[in-house]
């Protein structure tokens, strides 16, 4: 008869020791940007960036993105504020790949950016 409780109570048990084991999975995993975990401190060229814009008078902002279906990458404004404003599309490595805005109203057509993924990680606003 003890066989059987113990049969009985071992799959909540298990169901237990599943939630557990997930929950620990969770917390040590480590999300990443860019392949960093803080790109705005352990990327240098994204450190000296917001570093500049920190000094700047004008609305300044960065955000993390996703463009062409799987690519990371950052959106550069260094004047939020203005009517013609122009922001830069750059890679996990700093190279500019577009600029998007300004004067000419110039779009993002090549690299398709999502706008679901733009997140705001700084402004000094």
């Amino acid at each position: 008869m003890k066989k059987i409780r113990i049969l009985n109570n071992l799959p909540p048990l298990l169901l237990v020791a599943m939630v557990l084991s997930m929950t620990a999975c969770e917390k040590t995993e480590k999300c990443t940007f860019c392949n960093v975990e803080n790109p705005l401190t352990d990327l240098e060229w994204l450190k000296k960036t917001v570093a500049e814009m920190t000094e700047s008078a004008e609305h300044c902002s960065v955000s993390k993105c996703i463009y062409q279906t799987d690519k990371q990458g950052f959106i550069i404004s260094f004047c939020d504020n203005c009517p013609d404003n122009m922001v830069s599309l750059t890679d996990c490595t700093g190279n500019t790949l577009c600029n998007i805005g300004g004067y000419a109203g110039l779009q993002d057509t090549v690299y398709k950016i999502k706008n679901e993924t733009i997140e705001i990680i700084f402004k000094n606003y």
